[in-house]
Order: structure tokens, then sequence, then C-alpha cells
């Protein structure tokens, strides 16, 4: 659903499909991408974030990435 929800490219997609389910949660626990200028980035930032056990360590750069969009 998450996938479906969230315009990515296939190669983010892939990457968080590759995570163990448990990473997969923690990623996807992080919430959605799609408010983001560059939602594939964003995704692949949270999974490497996921994979070195730094969950929560880029949630400034979300933030930094959510104020360079913009406005709607």
């Amino acid at each position: 659903v998450f996938l479906a929800q969230c315009p990515v490219d296939p190669e983010a997609a892939d990457k968080l499909r590759a995570l163990p389910p448990h990473l997969q949660q923690v990623v996807l626990d992080r919430g959605p991408v799609t408010s983001y200028r560059n939602p594939s980035a964003v995704l692949l930032a949270r999974v490497r974030d996921a994979e070195i056990c730094r969950p929560t360590q880029s949630a400034p750069l979300d933030a930094a990435m959510r104020r360079s969009q913009p406005p709607p």
C-alpha cells in the first residue's frame, strides 16, 4: 500500500522491498514521502538509515528537504 501511494522510482521501491520486514517497518513508520520534492531520494535515505540503524537520525534532513520545496 505504501508504494502504491508514493510516487517513487523502481530503484527506490526495490530497495525498500529488499529490506527485512522489521526494517521495512522502521522505514514505513517514518511516514509518507509524498510531500517531498524528490520522494525517491527521501525513501532511499530512509532505507539507508534503517540499514545502518539510524532510523531517526535523518529527521533534520527530512525537514530540510521539505522546506526546500516550492509552495503549493
